[in-house]
């Protein structure tokens, strides 16, 4: 059976067995075990174990013959009349006057990584930093994988637990497998001030690292062998690379800026698309070697030419590399190849600007555009383009190809799409945001209001009112309740969540107000470029 873990750095204890949240479910100091019997008496301390079950644990001090070796005994069945349970783990040796605990976090995460195997999962809950290094040394598998998460309050809710080395401890968390297939799965974690690397996976591969950041460490953010995804993922300030891999990585709508190396290395046979690589201090892309390269749909910034080259192919003869879509824009190189691989990549759709040299030994064989790409706010790390930007609807997809007329438009060029329609004289203060003039309703998309916070915050509502003539009626809304985008400081709500009727196009004023009384607001319009539905209540407006 699966075991499940909880770790809580601030109220865990790790003479708990880690298999519910908060303190013990039942515990005493005198259990009683017989060699070879599996059963566990613990009728000398008289206990409630009406709610201990199957698949709860329980640690038995001193002891080495639990799971892998350790204290901890996974739980068959209970017998609550006789105050005894059940374990998988037939034990070695008996003992008498033995101190136990069911349930209640672990204070480390450590402790629980040294019982689990494969289909384990661990959550992780955000109370307090863990100030300690983890080091992983059991492999899942690709059908059962070790499972990681960070939660804040409720398991699932997408809560960030911090690793924090203090700048004192040399990695975050290190993984040595069996093999060099670890499986691990990472979430909603953060590794911060490690005086290496934040993730130090430099000998395993085979990871999925979803919604974590890796930050201020002095060398590396994260380090793999490869054959790893990365999704949603946030690179930062770290001494050397973002994120340094080998060979063979997925890397989806991440972030890595300001690093003092490059922000994206990846050696061979990867995959880049949607990111946001920004000022990194010498590549901000970088996939030098002979395999097959694909970079799509990125914005990459110099941020003043601190970056040396945009996007760097490496010095390979074979080619195999495809480049399109991107927004290549103030480095001193765009992008660069050692050897003239031209005619054998494919790059198309790329804007570059404001570079000192948009190409080295490379090219955009069609749809170059050499424009502004107009970004909303580059200052604040907002790429996001205006709706004059020349990277709006000129990227490469299939509506571009021709050999089907197709309904759909021209995707954007760059990471972000929709762009959003804002007054020039607009300033980007907390207080001050830019006003959405004008949002279109799909049949299968909602509009997003975005609002930005200092990051001091918990919890952001909104209030919005229509704005007809003179007369300003604030809404009821279906849900009121803005969600966190990440650790970006800034916070959505879904224009799904307005009052419905049968207009198609209305004005309104919203304001986003935080728990810690910060204020957010804006104007937009709300019009659908859809005909008359048969269900009317598809259109929204006011009440």
């Amino acid at each position: 059976m699966a075991l499940v873990f909880f770790t809580d750095a601030l109220f865990g204890n790790d003479t708990n067995s880690g298999s519910s949240e908060g303190g013990p479910i039942a515990s005493g100091t005198n259990a009683v075990i017989a060699s070879g019997n599996q059963i566990i008496d613990l009728s000398l301390d008289s206990p409630d174990l009406s709610t201990v079950a199957s698949g709860d644990t329980i640690r038995i001090a001193g002891r080495t013959d639990g799971v892998n070796s350790t204290d901890i005994f996974e739980i068959t069945s209970v017998n609550d009349g006789f105050d005894t349970v059940d374990v998988v783990q037939i034990p070695t040796s008996g003992g008498s006057s033995l101190a136990w605990a069911v349930g209640g976090a672990f204070k480390t995460i450590q402790k629980a990584v040294d019982i689990m195997d494969g289909n384990d999962f661990c959550w992780i809950k955000a109370t307090s930093g863990y100030k300690e290094a983890v080091f992983s040394v059991r492999n899942g598998t690709a059908t059962a994988p070790i499972i990681f998460e960070g939660y804040t309050n409720t398991i699932g809710d997408g809560g960030e637990a911090v690793l924090d080395g203090d700048g004192i401890l040399t990695n975050g968390w290190t993984t040595f497998g069996v093999s060099a297939f670890i499986y691990h799965v990472f979430r909603n974690l953060r590794m911060t001030n490690f005086t290496n690397h934040g993730l130090n996976a430099a000998l395993t591969s085979h990871m999925d690292i979803i919604r974590c950041r890796f930050d201020n460490n002095s060398a590396d953010g994260a380090r793999t062998v490869g054959h790893s995804t990365f999704t949603g993922c946030y690179f930062h300030n770290n001494g050397a690379y973002g994120l340094y891999s080998r060979k063979q990585n997925t890397v989806i709508a991440c972030i890595s800026n300001h690093n003092s190396r490059d922000g994206i290395y990846s050696e061979d046979d990867c995959v880049i698309y949607r990111c946001l690589v920004v000022g990194n201090g010498e590549i901000n892309i970088n996939v030098p070697e002979d395999s097959r390269r694909l970079v799509v749909n990125c914005t990459v910034d110099g941020d003043g030419k601190v970056s040396t080259i945009g996007v760097n192919t490496g010095n390979t003869f074979l080619g195999g590399v495809s480049c399109f879509n991107n927004i290549i824009y103030d480095c001193q190189v765009g992008i660069s190849s050692l050897n003239d691989i031209s005619e054998t990549s494919l790059s198309a759709h790329n804007l570059l600007y404001d570079n000192t040299l948009n190409y080295s030994l490379f090219e955009t064989q069609f749809g170059e555009v050499l424009e502004n790409p107009l970004f909303i706010d580059e200052d604040n790390l907002d790429y996001s383009l205006t709706n004059g930007s020349p990277a709006v609807k000129a990227g490469f997809d299939l509506s571009s190809v021709g050999w089907i007329d197709f309904s759909a438009q021209q995707i954007d060029i760059g990471a972000f799409l929709d762009p959003v329609v804002i007054n020039e004289n607009d300033s980007f203060g907390l207080n001050s945001p830019p006003k959405l003039e004008r949002l279109l309703l799909r049949q299968d998309h909602h509009p997003q209001i975005i609002g930005r916070f200092d990051g001091s915050e918990s919890g952001v509502v909104i209030r919005v009112w229509n704005v007809v003539g003179a007369e300003n009626n604030e809404l009821t809304l279906e849900n009121n309740t803005c969600y966190e985008i990440g650790n970006t400081g800034r916070w959505g709500w879904s224009t799904q969540y307005l009052p419905k009727s049968n207009k198609g196009i209305q004005h309104y004023f919203y304001q986003m107000i935080s728990d810690n009384t910060q204020g957010f607001e804006g104007l937009f319009m709300l019009n659908t470029n859809f005909g008359f539905p048969s269900n009317i209540n598809e259109y929204i407006s006011s009440v």
